[in-house]
Formats: structure tokens, C-alpha cells, sequence
């Protein structure tokens, strides 16, 4: 997204049940797997310089008109790397109030002509909204008027098939600002243009459908297209990925407007979800612009691959029009041989409820307490069915909970995620929390509100706990409070499971294995057996080539290792000689060898150190003293 200060205000999101699992990743590609937000339009030219930098990558995302003002760029691309990914960008719900000329922008320059007035989106006072600064947004909801039998979303999504997707360049369209809600942009819209400002939650659901049905319908248009959205990550149905954006560029840690938990579990839970073949992408951002934070750029790249996504890394949302390659871009890790786990075990007993042992109700006067809960079946399935009578509106005077496990164990501060299903005899609200067994039942999440319908849905929750200590067996209770209103409420498949980031986190593939550390602390890990660091030139105290059974992390940073050694290349033939400038080295070009590493040291046989790596093939050392000198070549 080519934004910046967008924040993401969804506390829950519905789900279906799913296991981690190791997702195939596009057409076999190896890790790590590396992406390209390049949203410049670029003249033919430049293509010598910027189409071998872009053809490097395995995934690319370029805007739409490139396909029209310089598609001999993405037939160059392909011809480079017939294997690569090019998918065409444009906002889903806005464009620009500047003139497109039609030489430069023929693409925008042809919506602008024929967007009609009454789909702008409005104001209940009939002012334009806008999300990014110089936009004026459309209106994607259900309510936009039809105009020749077209809304704007229906008019958009057959704009992008007949006028982009219609070049056999491209391999799909990457949506930008698909945004699953709208009332945090602008307090006072008017979506159905009665001049009354929406009530922001039925704004936000009509928002929601007519993305669906813009998704449901560009998909039915371009079934083996590719589809990438930005801005949201709970519309998953019709889209083959979503994209991860960096946007706090101040935060040298970690800026995606989201905890870690969430953004391991978003990744794997997306990998998971979207429609094969699976192209979720991240795209990181180097605080202050500096292309050699290496530590940065390892971070959210190690952290990545504990998923499939495509790694990316770039100025941010101001300019995304970088070409930055690194090393660890040129490593082959083959295949994962494990997914990434970061969920521990449910701790809870029998949430499935074969039957209703381990879970008691608590009903409190004047609730009657007679047939309160029951087993109930459907086709087969068994799940708890509570009846709620005579209330007084207190949601504790009735509550399902379970207290007597010996297993469950709630850690101080810590991510977890709360799943179950639910259903009603009627749309109500119930609550869920994990509280103290003792004293004042303090509750150690934040209050958890559920809005259940009469269908069967799936609730996902990402909680952290408040609790000041560790809290052991038969201090703790899960719970639901259902007691503000009469009915039925039926729950099943319940489950807690403490999202284990708080340490080094660890995925072996086929030629290596790779390690991230999102915490605060530098950690020690020993290593199972023998590994070996790549040979680069970017960060030649890390990655040089050497033996390791155990890797010392600092905070925030991640690591490469190999199975087996890097491949030496041909020593460089050496002469040296000494010249009233210092002592020169001169050496022959390696095949191969992309760069070279000199070392120096006053012994010819030990103590030599890395005094520079450099990409040409002489060196002066200014020095007069006697010395002894290696030159590595480095792939």
C-alpha cells in the first residue's frame, strides 16, 4: 500500500477451524523467496538498467500501466526470468484528483472519464472522502448508484479484466487499499446518500460486502488469474495472498502495525486460508531509508520464512521504487522440512465435548438453574448446549466455565489464541475471558464481546495476558458469561494456545536452517549439529563462510546457516607490489565470483583478519610496514 499511518482497528475476526500445515509453495519455488513493490512507472529508456535488477526477483508488482506505456519492460522481464510473478497495481477505492494525461496514464486517464459523479464516496454534507492525501475514494458499498447497470465495483472489476488482465503480461492484479471497513477514515459518511451520517457498524458491514462482491466477482472474470490485496487481512475467499507492509518507518524493531503474535499467526493462518496458489508478500521497510540496516533486513527476513511469503524490503510507503539485493537473496534453502510452529497445545480438557465432563455452569439467583446445560447432537456431533431463564441482564449470573484442569497454565504478558465455535437461538452477545480461580475472579484478558447469530460460526481471538505472574493449575478459569439475556446459546470445539514467540524461533529446510529472534534479549542457541554461514559481502562478520554449533543472536535479528559448506570458488593468483602509496594487490577476475574478500595479518600462517570486501579486482593497502595478504573470491 502506498500509504502511510494506516492502523488496523478490528479486535476479532470470524474463521474457520484449520491445522498449520507446510503449504506448497508456488510452482517449487526455493527459499527464500524474494519480491518486488516497484510502483514507479518507468520509460523504455531505462529498461537496460532497471529490467536485469527486476528480473532477479521472484515475484514483482508493478503498476498497471506499465503493461501500456512500456510493455516491452515485462516481455524483457520474462525474457530474463520466464518463472517470475507480474502482477498489476491500483487502488481498490480510490484515485487520483490530478489530471492523468493520457501518453503517461492512459489507464487512469480512462477511469477518470468515465467514473460517474454518483459514485464518489460522500459525506452526510456531500463532501468528497479521502483516505491518502490528493484522492478522492469511491463508494464500494451495495449502496452506490447504478449508472448504466453498473456500480463502481462492478464497473471496476470488469474495468480490470477487459483493460488489464486482458494483456497476457500480466499474471494477475495486485488490489491495493482493500480495506475490510471504512468508518475509520472519516466519521461522518454517507454511503446510501440519505445526507444522515452512517451508523458506523452497518457502514462497515454494507463496506465489507461490496468488497466480497467485488472480490466474488473479479474472481468469477480471471479464475486462473492471480489476486493480492493490501489493507486487511480477513477477506481472504477470493484472493490468492495478502501483502504485509512495514509502514512505521521510526521503529528500527519492527513497524507493521501489528504485534509479532499476530504477525506469525496472520501468516501462517493466510497461508492456510487463500486460494492455491498461495503468494502472501511481505515488504519491510528500512528505518531511515538506510539501505545497510542488514540486521533489520535479516530480522524481517528470517521472520518470514517461518511462513511461504515473499520477502521484500524498501524505502516504505513514500517511494517504493528500490532495487536493493542482499545476500541472503542469493542462499537456495531447497523446500521447509517443518512448518514454522508457534501455537503450543490446548490445554483445555474435552473442548470438543464428546461429553460434559471437566465444564460446570455457574448460575447465579434469580436464574433458574434447572436443564441450564445440556449435550447437544447434530448429525453426530456433540457440542454444550446452555439455557439461560429468568434473567435479571448480569452476564456472570450465568456462566459455562472450566477450573478444574490441572493443565492449564496462563504466563504473565504472553499472546494467546482463543478459538471456539457458537451459535444462538437469536443474534445476541455473550463474553469470554480467562480469569483468577481465587479472591476477586480478576479477569487476565481484556473483556472479549461476542456477537453470535443463529448459524454455527468460528471466533478467533489474539489476547495477551495481564496477569503480573505466572499463574499454575487451579488458579485460573476459562469462562463464558451469557447471562445478559434468555435463549440458548451452544458452543463447541473450544481451545486456548499460548502463541510461543517470546524465543528463538526455528525452521529447518532442505540445505539449511533458519533462525529469528523477535525478542528483546540476545540469546545463545546451540545447535544440533555442525552448520555453516554463507559467504558474503554486505556483512562479512556474520556471513563468512564458516563452521558453527552454536549461533550467539543480539535482539531483533535473524540468521542463515547452510547444511553443508559453501562451495569454494577458484583461489585468486596474487601480486603484490609496493608502491610509494602503500602496497598495491592485483588479481585476475574469478568466474563466479561476484565480489572479494581481502584479509591481512603480520603472521603467513595465522591471525588474519577481513580489512575490506570489494568488487573489483585490485586493492591498495595503505601501508609501508610488511604484511601478508588473502584475497577470497565470494559467489
Amino acid at each position: 500500500m502506498q500509504k502511510k499511518g494506516f492502523k488496523l482497528l478490528f479486535c476479532f475476526f470470524l474463521m474457520i477451524f484449520f491445522n498449520l500445515c507446510i503449504i506448497k509453495p508456488l510452482e517449487g519455488i526455493s527459499y527464500p523467496r524474494t519480491f518486488n513493490y516497484y510502483l514507479d512507472n518507468f520509460s523504455q529508456s531505462q529498461n537496460s538498467i532497471l529490467v536485469p535488477a527486476l528480473a532477479q526477483y521472484d515475484f514483482l508488482v508493478l503498476d498497471m500501466e506499465m503493461g501500456e506505456v512500456n510493455p516491452q519492460a515485462l516481455s524483457e522481464i520474462r525474457s530474463i526470468n520466464p518463472n517470475i510473478k507480474i502482477l498489476a497495481y491500483m487502488t481498490v477505492e480510490e484515485i487520483t484528483t490530478n489530471y492523468c494525461y493520457p501518453g503517461t496514464h492512459p489507464l487512469r486517464h480512462q477511469l477518470q472519464n468515465e467514473i460517474q459523479a454518483s459514485w464518489w464516496l460522500k459525506t452526510a454534507n456531500s463532501q468528497n472522502v479521502s483516505f491518502w492525501q490528493g484522492t478522492w475514494m469511491l463508494n464500494c458499498t451495495p449502496c452506490c448508484p447504478e449508472v448504466n447497470g453498473k456500480k463502481w465495483t462492478s464497473y471496476f472489476s470488469s474495468f480490470i479484466t477487459n483493460e488489464i488482465l486482458s494483456n497476457s503480461l500480466w499474471d494477475g492484479f495486485f488490489a491495493d487499499c482493500l480495506f475490510a471497513s471504512v468508518s475509520w477514515i472519516n466519521s461522518s459518511i454517507d454511503c446510501n446518500n440519505d445526507s444522515i451520517i452512517d451508523d458506523p457498524q452497518w457502514l462497515d458491514a454494507q463496506w465489507k460486502l461490496g468488497i466480497e462482491n467485488f472480490l466474488t466477482q473479479l474472481r468469477q472474470y480471471n479464475p486462473n488469474k492471480l489476486i493480492v490485496g493490501n489493507g486487511n487481512y480477513y477477506l481472504w475467499d477470493n484472493l490468492n495472498g495478502m501483502m504485509f507492509e512495514e509502514l512505521e518507518g521510526g521503529n528500527s524493531n519492527f513497524g507493521f502495525n501489528l504485534s509479532w503474535a499476530q504477525f506469525f499467526y496472520y501468516q501462517q493462518f493466510l497461508d492456510t486460508f487463500n486460494q492455491y496458489p498461495v503468494c502472501n508478500l511481505v515488504i519491510a521497510r528500512q528505518p531511515n531509508d538506510n539501505p545497510y540496516n542488514y540486521q533489520h533486513m535479516r530480522l524481517i527476513l528470517t521472520a518470514t520464512l517461518m511462513g511461504s511469503a515473499y520477502f521484500g524490503i524498501d524505502k516504505g510507503p513514500d517511494d517504493h521504487s528500490d532495487t536493493w539485493w542482499y545476500d541472503e537473496y542469493n542462499v537456495d534453502l531447497g523446500q521447509p522440512l517443518e512448518s514454522g510452529q508457534i501455537l503450543g497445545e490446548n490445554p483445555l480438557y474435552n473442548g470438543s465435548f464428546a461429553n460434559l465432563n471437566y465444564w460446570q455452569t455457574e448460575v447465579h439467583y434469580p436464574l433458574n438453574p434447572s436443564n441450564s446445560f445440556l449435550l447437544g447432537n447434530e448429525g453426530g456431533n456433540t457440542y454444550a448446549e446452555c439455557h439461560i431463564n429468568n434473567t435479571d441482564g448480569v452476564n456472570w449470573h450465568y456462566a459455562l466455565k472450566q477450573d478444574n484442569n490441572s493443565s492449564l497454565y496462563f504466563l504473565k504478558y504472553e499472546p494467546y489464541l482463543i478459538e471456539f465455535r457458537a451459535r444462538a437461538d437469536h443474534n445476541r452477545i455473550i463474553q469470554v475471558t480467562v480469569s483468577e480461580n481465587f479472591g476477586n475472579y480478576n479477569w487476565l484478558t481484556s473483556a472479549i464481546t461476542v456477537e453470535l447469530t443463529t448459524e454455527w460460526q468460528n471466533y478467533t481471538f489474539i489476547v495477551t495476558s495481564m496477569n503480573t505472574a505466572n499463574l499454575t493449575p487451579n488458579q485460573i478459569r476459562f469462562i463464558f458469561f451469557m447471562g445478559q439475556e434468555n435463549g440458548t446459546v451452544c458452543i463447541d470445539d473450544v481451545s486456548i494456545k499460548h502463541i510461543n514467540i517470546n524465543r528463538i524461533l526455528k525452521r529447518e529446510f532442505e540445505n539449511g536452517i533458519v533462525l529469528c529472534n523477535p525478542t528483546s534479549t540476545s540469546k545463545t542457541i546451540n545447535l544440533t549439529r555442525t552448520y555453516y554461514h554463507f559467504e558474503g559481502s554486505q556483512a562479512p562478520q556474520i556471513n563468512n563462510g564458516l563452521p558453527c554449533t552454536s549461533v550467539n543472536l543480539p535482539a531483533y535479528d535473524g540468521v542463515i546457516l547452510l547444511s553443508t559448506p559453501p562451495q569454494p570458488l577458484e583461489s585468486p593468483i596474487v601480486t603484490i607490489n609496493k608502491t610509494p602509496e602503500g602496497i598495491l594487490l592485483n588479481w585476475q577476475p574469478v568466474s563466479g565470483a561476484t565480489s572479494y574478500r581481502i584479509l591481512r595479518s603480520d603472521d603467513p600462517y595465522t591471525g588474519f583478519e577481513n580489512i575490506a570486501t570489494i568488487t573489483n579486482t585490485n586493492f591498495l593497502d595503505v601501508l609501508s610496514n610488511r604484511k601478508f595478504y588473502k584475497v577470497i573470491a565470494i559467489p
